[in-house]
């Protein structure tokens, strides 16, 4: 690590290690620079899992067979191929990146790699572990915590398994702080941690701990990051200003640190996060997102472009390693600012920024950036969402049909992928929808009512299928959306779909008695038949039905089978069902909105004290607190 990064705070950057005795880094470098590559930047995460133990080789690892006996790069990597450890693609890519260092692909490739099995490397196996076999992923951990015994050790456990088992991750960042109460990586780590997980509360205690624990000028920005990263996670708005305001003062405190910055020589994989350029750059982007949550739409923007312009600084002295890096962050601020331009209606520009987006995607597939199809697929369909809006329909239906095939190539390597499949889904209905648009026909409508008439008569032949029953709200809420888009046009048809719900709803109920099911389609209906009221500016038509919505939300409370109510794939909880209906209400333009605003803040407040309101709906609070001062204002 240089002398620059020691000087901005080098406990950032250093790799914490589970080890039995200190290595010089200078040791290990070289295999682990040469195959970065195929760990996908995976380094930081996974580094210090490499060194547990120095009691299990590779092939005992990754394979009961004996370890071959290499006489050349070219018979190990075949070896390693036989046994599944790599693909075909992957031994190229390592004999390349071998045979590039060293300049020769013969004896001394041969001697790197086989070194690198015969000292047990663990961090060549782990980066392969990781990329290629996620079965050991488990296993590793479960290493890592049985030897574990420092602050560092846990850390590193709450690191590596932060991306795929957030409960893990949080109950070690958790032991790491209670070990060293001042170590502030780790006190930093468990902030995000518990922000990932929704607990706002403890994570807005945590960083006010990392503020008093700061020391250095980096100190003090890392711990001002984090204390704005929950009040973004946690759409707190009037936090949110607060501390931006402290932010900036970090963020003054630390130019002198960003004005003595290098840009001259190369950097080694982990000293990347710790530059100042880099720093500085995440620093913008998450500004840009506290202002964007703000609706502070231009202002988001120029943040985000300064994040990117931060961030591109840095590419003549970007290791070869990770050539997806800086690509990865520019894309996230575009789609950022994509969402801004379409927030405020500007669909012609979104549509640009999307396809800036989609081209930086392609980019990402061409390096073979992990996820990086199935990514693209999603950019394509923020593209043609903006499209659509900007009427450009054969366009938007291009963008739609690349993104459906790439989800459908995608499921011929994961077929239970569920999420695969309902992007497929999803994808396939947007293509039908807006095919009928171009034709003119009205068969986009057709095609989504088709949809509920089918999931109806299908509930019919089983009415208590909870499945089933989920697919008939899925689609009772597709159809009215499609019908919200042409209330006019398609008027007559949305009654005819309400009433006929809502029939359905009661002979079920006179059938089988009162369920979830039954009370939740009336809900459903008394919330469209507001909506399309409020849209033809029939305010009292509309209060009457966003009160029968709180009629149902009450019924929907004391349902006889409501804790058969999925909460995780539904997404959101029973009590937030009477919170919406009372935000409706405050919603219209009326004498009555104040008092409906008044008493959805007093129903939230005395659910937030007796623990039924969760942190991640904390922003339900401020969204009444603010429609209140709009109406006190107004008064």
């Amino acid at each position: 690590m240089s002398e620059k990064a020691e000087e901005l705070g080098a406990e950032k950057s250093a790799e914490p290690s589970i080890i039995s005795e200190e290595r010089d880094k200078t040791d290990s470098t070289s295999v682990k620079k040469r195959l970065g590559i195929l760990g996908q930047g995976m380094w930081r995460a996974v580094g210090a899992l490499a060194t547990i133990g120095g009691v299990i080789g590779l092939y005992q690892f990754m394979s009961s067979e004996p370890r071959p006996q290499a006489q050349s790069a070219e018979s190990l990597l075949v070896a390693l191929v036989a046994e599944g450890v790599i693909s075909d693609e992957q031994a190229g890519n390592l004999t390349k990146i071998l045979s590039e260092s060293s300049g020769s692909s013969g004896a001394e490739s041969a001697e790197t790699i086989q070194s690198a099995l015969e000292d047990q490397d663990k961090e060549t196996l782990i980066a392969m572990a990781k990329t290629y076999d996620e079965s050991t992923r488990e296993e590793g951990l479960d290493m890592l915590e049985a030897a574990a015994e420092t602050s560092e050790d846990w850390l590193t456990i709450a690191q590596v398994s932060f991306g795929f088992d957030s409960q893990r991750s949080l109950d070690a960042a958790e032991k790491a702080v209670q070990l060293d109460r001042d170590n502030f990586r780790a006190l930093t780590f468990l902030v995000q941690a518990q922000a990932k997980s929704g607990d706002y509360d403890r994570a807005r205690r945590s960083a006010e701990s990392a503020r008093m624990l700061a020391r250095t000028p980096l100190d003090r920005l890392m711990a001002e990051q984090s204390a704005l990263g929950v009040s973004v996670a946690g759409y707190n708005k009037s936090q949110i200003e607060k501390d931006l305001v402290s932010l900036e003062k970090a963020v003054s405190a630390y130019k002198p640190v960003l004005a003595a910055a290098t840009f001259d020589q190369e950097l080694v994989l982990d000293d990347v996060d710790s530059h100042p350029s880099w720093i500085m750059g995440f620093t913008k982007q998450l500004q840009a997102s506290a202002a964007y949550v703000l609706e502070q739409y231009e202002v988001a923007r120029t943040a985000s472009n300064e994040s990117i312009e931060y961030f591109n600084a840095l590419r003549p002295i970007m290791p070869e390693q990770n050539p997806d890096k800086l690509l990865k962050r520019e894309i996230s601020n575009l789609h950022l600012i994509g969402r801004s331009y379409y927030d405020e209606e500007d669909f012609v520009k979104a549509a640009e920024t999307y396809l800036k987006a989609v081209s930086l995607r392609e980019e990402l597939v061409t390096l073979g950036s992990d996820n990086a199809e199935y990514q693209l697929a999603l950019s394509l369909t923020y593209a043609a969402s903006a499209e659509h809006q900007n009427d450009n329909t054969e366009i938007e239906l291009g963008y739609y049909r690349r993104a459906y095939a790439i989800f459908e190539k995608l499921r011929e390597d994961d077929p239970e992928s569920e999420d695969l499949s309902r992007m497929i889904e999803w994808t396939q209905k947007a293509i039908d929808s807006h095919s009928g648009i171009l034709a003119g026909d009205g068969s986009e409508a057709d095609a989504y009512k088709q949809a509920y008439i089918d999931a109806k008569q299908n509930l019919i032949k089983a009415p208590a299928d909870k499945e089933l029953q989920k697919e008939f709200v899925q689609n009772f809420r597709a159809v009215n959306g499609v019908y919200g888009q042409n209330w006019e046009m398609l008027a007559e048809d949305f009654k005819l779909t309400i009433d006929d719900a809502k029939q359905f709803a009661e002979q079920l109920e006179a059938n089988n008695g009162p369920s979830f099911f039954t009370y939740e389609i009336q809900y459903l209906a008394a919330y469209y038949l507001g909506e399309y009221e409020k849209e033809q500016d029939n305010i009292p038509a509309a209060r009457v039905n966003y009160e029968n919505m709180l009629h149902f939300a009450d019924l929907l409370a004391a349902a006889p089978d409501v804790s058969d109510f999925d909460v995780k794939e539904r997404g959101y909880r029973v009590e937030t069902y009477k919170l919406s209906a009372f935000y409706n209400l405050a919603d219209l333009d009326d004498a009555g909105a104040l008092n409906a605003a008044r008493a959805g803040l007093r129903l939230a407040e005395a659910w937030d004290a007796s623990g039924q309101l969760l942190t991640s709906e904390q922003r339900l609070l401020q969204q009444f607190k603010e429609r209140i001062s709009e109406l006190e204002a107004e008064d």
